[in-house]
């Protein structure tokens, strides 16, 4: 490539803006007409348009014509002849979907729908860089074979031969089947209209061009500049950091610059002393004291460093508070982690401070894209217990305070509901018309779930059938909105609106397509939707400005915390792209990561030299490994504590943090005793289960958060969980002993119930409602456990008869109170009764426990009847053995029982004689407290 491109470099402490303007008015003050500048972004315009202004002012030049100021792109535009239309980025990924689904051995384990995506960005970076992919597969092999640097003559290299032919291969033939679809269209491809455009000198020409603040040049516009260089004069201006010696040979201008212009050349910066690589650093350690002695550039610095990352958000966001309070203007944070900034603004936004984020941040990550999600979700999983529930509570879906309440009613009523015969929206429809039957007015919550039964019915009716039209099925989603009355919530909702435009366009774009896809693949096209576009919010705080690197070029900041300055985070690493190492993409001009890094340093150098003040800001340790910092910050900090003794370690911030940690404590009311409850006696239910009575022994307090106020915890989810494991385990065993074709010891053989048992826990486990994944595992631990049950139950069965299960039972004391419970299982020898308590947890309580008092849910069993003359546990927990244990019987019980009647006649009273209700503060009985938020007691004082 020729080198004749002219730079003219500006001092990091200019405004290039300042720079140009006088450079223009210079050289063509009576000519502004005839010049054209090309700047990087729109949003340069207006401040290139004011510097120039103010520059004439100061030449007394009080009217005059602007020049003309654009973008590249935008001018190029202008030139545009052809009516054909032109074709999208979103039908781009169309045309390449299909061709993967044509060519689906290319990639079969690939999401065909971010390989596409990827194949559009690499098909346009190729175009830009005018790779040849247009002349023939060999042609393209070859190039490639030159820039992996394989000789085909030699036969060590067959292998990378072989991977590279079969790389050009897949891209060729897919770069084909993209472009004759575009042809196909009679559409216009941006960019190849872009590359036509370049390749030809402007219709009208000026007398003077000049581009500012590009920070690469694709391969036509390079030969688009040099042409107008040959023809008219041209002036890049570029920041001179540029040329330093960390960052030449990396950038992307190294490989165009013919000669430099740089202005004040007898001014440098201290990091120019600091990255000069060519020289040693005891040389440089002692030049910048002795040519900066006061080192006053390391006043405005500061390095704040912390182990976690909600510390790092919480640091970032006082000191940005700080600087609002104090009145500063231009406040910015800028961070290379998209996560980061997401958690910070969220934090900010708490204080009441909404920053300017230029950024914004992905539909994905916003309420009106996962109610979009939740309602698809519940769709698929055909309205199942978990995912209905979270649907019906979507503030998308809720109308008003009535619909809200009857949600957690029903919402309650559900909970201990998990082994339903079937788990679909009519099942809960008439579970609602039970719960509801009492009231006389109209539910909305079942009138919601008649309307969700009535519009989901295409969308379902789709998913069935297997591939349909992609624009069909959107627009059933649309329908579907509507209906439900969510569309004019997200009417309402300012990203929803913003959601509402960009599936509406993409919509749009698609309608012409003839693609059919599956549900799940339609899925997948609406989640790449959502985390590929971006929802900016138009409330905001312009005193604050919240922005990646990219965005520096835009705007002007005086006070900075630079967020997340670790090497990972602050310089970018080698992206895992399918096509093309780093070698292979500076030999075809793509960007690379050393270039991306090198315009990142740029962008570095300049936050530093222009900002006020700056703090940068890392988290020295994730996942408890220590993170390096970036090597540009250690420099720094290297040569301010070397060259002045100073540190830049800001120890501040820790010290404000601690305060207002300590300041947090003291406003909240006095935490430092355990708390007590009384008056509570009104509340107080006459009904007493074991569970119940357990509780109130482990912890008063907590007796009174669960079963007095009610405040219980309410898990809902689509796997099968423990609790769900020990209720089917139940059930199964219920049926084994009781229905009508129950086991005959007496005639079956160990083998025979064996069988008999599998059978029936197969069949209750894969009728229950939950997830087959999940059953599956817990079912395989229970079919493991049945030969050992079995076996105890044939030895158990010649002395003790089971002759009820899972049987409710109640008896009143006096008429105070109601002890009730439903015992497992009852067995009867001679006159006497047993009472066996099945345990398929892990923990059973010990006879030291039961035999003390502490564990009170046997002896509880044995007061609910009379006749009951021994209690016992059957742990089934452990799959290879099956055996009783904490055995209670005769003297032993009787004293027991007496014992605990006697102490639940004691309590009830207590309670009704407003006795208080202390948080004991247990350590086992706290390890499963749902209440800790309660009793706080980790602020209690030791």
């Amino acid at each position: 490539m020729d080198i004749t491109l002219p730079f003219h470099f500006i001092h990091h402490d200019d405004d290039i803006g300042e720079a140009l303007s006088q450079h223009i008015l210079t050289h063509y003050p009576t000519e502004l007409d005839q010049i054209t500048v090309w700047c990087n972004a729109r949003s340069h315009i207006n401040s290139l348009q004011k510097a120039l202004i103010k520059q004439a002012q100061q030449h007394d030049i009080h009217a005059m014509a602007l020049p003309e100021i654009i973008t590249l792109n935008d001018w190029a535009w202008q030139q545009r002849q052809s009516s054909a239309a032109i074709i999208s980025e979103t039908e781009k990924n169309l045309i390449l979907v299909e061709a993967l689904r044509e060519n689906r051995n290319f990639f079969k384990t690939h999401n065909i729908w971010s390989m596409a995506s990827e194949l559009v960005k690499l098909f346009n970076e190729c175009t830009l860089a005018q790779v040849p992919l247009n002349n023939s597969q060999e042609a393209f092999e070859a190039v490639l074979n030159s820039g992996y640097g394989v000789n085909t003559e030699h036969a060590e290299q067959a292998h990378s031969l072989h991977h590279i032919s079969r790389e050009s291969e897949i891209l060729y033939n897919l770069w084909l089947a993209y472009r004759e679809q575009i042809q196909a269209r009679a559409s216009c491809d941006p960019m190849e209209h872009y590359v036509t455009t370049l390749s030809q000198l402007p219709a009208t020409q000026k007398n003077a061009y000049y581009v500012v603040n590009h920070h690469r040049f694709h391969a036509c516009e390079i030969k688009f500049l040099q042409h107008i260089h040959q023809h008219k004069a041209l002036q890049i201006f570029y920041p001179d950091i540029a040329t330093s010696s960390l960052t030449c040979k990396h950038h992307p201008h190294a490989k165009l610059l013919d000669h430099t212009n740089t202005d004040h050349n007898d001014m440098y910066s201290p990091l120019d002393i600091i990255f000069d690589e060519s020289v040693d650093l005891p040389q440089r350690i002692h030049k910048l004291s002795q040519e900066f002695p006061n080192g006053t550039m390391f006043d405005k610095l500061s390095l704040y460093t912390c182990h976690d990352n909600e510390t790092h958000v919480r640091a970032v966001c006082m000191q940005v508070k700080s600087w609002c309070l104090e009145g500063r203007q231009g406040i910015g944070i800028v961070a290379n982690d998209r996560l980061l900034i997401r958690r910070i603004r969220a934090v900010l936004e708490e204080e009441g401070i909404f920053p300017k984020d230029l950024g914004g941040w992905s539909f994905s990550t916003t309420s009106a894209a996962t109610c979009i999600e939740i309602l698809l979700d519940a769709i698929e999983r055909n309205f199942n217990k978990g995912s209905l529930l979270t649907l019906l509570g979507s503030p998308f879906l809720s109308r008003d305070v009535a619909y809200r309440d009857q949600y957690y009613i029903f919402k309650h009523f559900l909970s201990d509901r998990n082994n339903l015969n079937s788990d679909t929206l009519g099942t809960f429809r008439q579970l609602a018309a039970d719960c509801f039957n009492s009231q006389e007015l109209p539910n909305e919550l079942i009138q919601c779930l008649d309307n969700l039964a009535i519009a989901s019915q295409a969308l379902q009716t789709m998913r069935a059938k297997g591939e349909q039209n992609l624009h069909k099925f959107n627009t059933n989603l649309f329908t579907l909105l509507e209906d439900l009355g969510i569309e004019n919530k997200l009417s309402n909702d300012a990203a929803g609106v913003q959601l509402l435009d960009t599936l509406t366009q993409s919509n749009n774009f698609v309608q012409a397509s003839g693609l059919s896809i599956n549900w799940s693949e339609w899925r997948q096209w609406l989640k790449n939707i959502f985390e590929k576009n971006y929802f900016i919010s138009n409330v905001i705080d312009e005193q604050v400005t919240i922005c990646g690197f990219e965005h520096i070029d835009d705007i002007q900041l005086n006070h900075v915390v630079l967020a997340g300055i670790e090497e990972r985070r602050l310089q970018s690493v080698n992206t895992q792209r399918t096509f093309f190492n780093e070698k292979v993409r500076y030999e075809l001009n793509l960007s690379t990561t050393s270039e991306n890094n090198a315009i990142n340093f740029v962008r570095f150098r300049q936050l530093v030299e222009s900002s006020q003040s700056l703090i940068m800001s890392a988290e020295i340790e994730q996942n408890g490994e220590q993170q390096s910092l970036s090597p540009w910050v250690t420099m720094i900090e290297y040569f301010s504590h070397h060259s002045y003794q100073k540190t830049i370690i800001n120890s501040d911030l820790d010290h404000q943090l601690t305060q207002q940690l300590i300041y947090q404590q003291h406003s909240y009311s006095d935490p430092s005793v355990p708390p007590h409850v009384k008056d509570s006696a009104h509340l107080l239910s006459h009904n007493i289960s074991s569970t119940k009575y357990q509780s109130l022994l482990d912890c008063p307090y907590q007796f009174f958060a669960k079963y007095i106020l009610e405040l219980r915890t309410q898990s809902i989810s689509d796997d099968l969980q423990a609790s769900d494991y020990g209720q089917l385990v139940h059930s199964c065993l219920k049926e084994f002993h009781f229905d009508d074709n129950a086991a005959h010891f007496s005639d079956q053989t160990h083998k025979q119930l064996c069988d008999l048992l599998e059978t029936i826990s197969i069949q209750q486990f894969n009728q229950a409602s939950f997830t087959s994944s999940s059953i599956q595992g817990w079912l395989q631990k229970w079919l493991a456990t049945i030969p050992h049950y079995v076996s105890w139950a044939e030895e158990k069965h010649q002395d003790w008869q089971a002759i009820q299960g899972e049987i409710w039972c109640e008896k009143s004391i006096s008429d105070e109170y109601l002890l009730q419970g439903q015992i497992d299982r009852i067995d009867q020898y001679g006159r006497q009764l047993g009472v066996i308590d099945y345990k398929t947890g892990s923990t059973i309580a010990s006879g030291k426990s039961v035999e003390n008092g502490e564990a009170v849910q046997l002896p509880f069993y044995a007061l609910l009847k009379s006749q009951i003359s021994q209690v016992e546990y059957l742990p089934l927990g452990d799959r290879d053995k099956v055996k009783s244990k904490v055995i209670i019987k005769g003297a032993n019980l009787e004293q027991l029982k007496q014992q605990h009647s006697d102490r639940l006649s004691l309590l009830y009273h207590e309670i009704k004689d407003q006795s208080l209700l202390p948080a004991n503060g247990d350590k086992d009985s706290c390890n499963y407290c749902d209440y800790e938020g309660m009793c706080r007691k980790s602020h209690w004082q030791e």
